[in-house]
């Protein structure tokens, strides 16, 4: 190497390392310094080389078959440093044969990020990376199998012009579709009603099913194409609402009453009754929201409290019947006190 220097030690057992130019010739090498014993050299390996074929697996085989080369890719190649950190090495673009070679390596990990641009949109059509590790004085013959680039695809999922969160969207491959590259995929709105998740180009079939405690609330169902080389795609969700929003206050001498469980039982003298029975408690200052099935409920509260050692019944009746596509509805409860003897 050229330079050589020397450190005090005390007889132990030590890992050595070397690096030179962010190469490393060595890695935690255990060594013993024993008295008498305490030089170590160290030689720089013999370069290696990489070289191989990218290619378009078309056929579908996983392995490279003449015909599928990739001319005009572009690989960039980087090394792994000790500090797990990329370094990099060099670019080139594949020839018309989909070819490619880098010699005069140093041995060690290195990544091939193969990726092949789209002539009339400029963003990527493919995209593969692909870790390989090379051995002093030999060249390795890697081929490389470009995947398709994923599109980046985001929105809001939205009903009657408000973003609504918590939505699970899913991209279902359209089964339909003759050799479909899609793949599945899925994403979950934010606070501000935004998704974002990214796509293998393909037909798919998007779909939304958000439900509330066994009540489907929220539906949506749509088919979506994702092109290769599309880069980004806004795509927003227009939820169908199901399940209709019921809200309202339980009072007592017109004060909120707390943890007042209301009952909405379905009314079973009604023939051909969708509602589906379902529970609340209300909140701190009696209210309360639930949502609820169309139908027609019979809706009740009869619930025993103690106060100050005093059992205590509060109670109240009331019915309503909810249909498909009503506006949210106000159902407020005026309770009876009643004291146990």
């Amino acid at each position: 190497m050229g330079t050589s220097s020397s450190k005090t030690f005390y007889p132990s057992k030590y890992n050595i390392s070397a690096v030179e130019n962010e190469f490393a010739l060595l890695n935690r090498q255990g060594i013993n310094v024993e008295p008498g014993k305490n030089s170590y050299n160290i030689s720089k390996p013999k370069p290696a080389g990489v070289k191989g074929v990218v290619y378009l697996d078309t056929n579908a085989d996983k392995k490279y078959t003449t015909g599928e080369e990739a001319p005009d890719a572009h690989l960039k190649l980087t090394y792994t440093r000790l500090d797990k950190t990329q370094k990099p090495v060099a670019d080139i673009t594949t020839d018309s044969t989909g070819a490619y070679t880098f010699t005069s390596l140093m041995p060690g990990e290195y990544t091939l990020n193969a990726t092949k641009l789209n002539s009339s949109t400029g963003n990527l059509d493919y995209v593969t990376e692909q870790t390989v590790t090379l051995t002093a004085n030999k060249t390795s013959w890697v081929n490389i199998s470009l995947a398709l680039a994923p599109v980046s695809a985001s929105g809001f999922t939205t009903y009657l012009g408000e973003n609504i969160k918590d939505i699970t969207v899913t991209f279902t491959p359209d089964k339909t579709v003759k050799n479909n590259t899609a793949k599945q995929g899925s994403a979950t709105s934010d606070a501000i009603g935004r998704y974002s998740v990214k796509l293998t180009p393909g037909a798919y079939n998007v779909s939304v099913k958000k439900t509330e405690g066994g009540t489907i609330v929220y539906t949506y169902s749509e088919k979506l194409s994702v092109v290769l080389g599309q880069g980004t795609i806004s795509y927003n969700v227009y939820l169908i609402k199901e399940s209709i929003t019921v809200n309202g206050t339980a009072t007592y001498n017109a004060v909120g009453k707390a943890n007042m469980t209301i009952l909405f039982q379905r009314d079973l003298r009604i023939a051909n009754n969708t509602a589906t029975s379902k529970s609340v408690m209300t909140d701190k200052d009696g209210r309360y929201t639930i949502e609820l099935t169309p139908g027609a409920y019979n809706v009740s509260i009869d619930q025993m409290v103690n106060e100050s050692g005093i059992n205590v019944t509060y109670s109240a009746t009331t019915q309503i019947t909810l249909i498909a596509g009503d506006a949210p509805q106000v159902l407020n409860m005026v309770l009876t006190r009643v004291e146990e003897l």
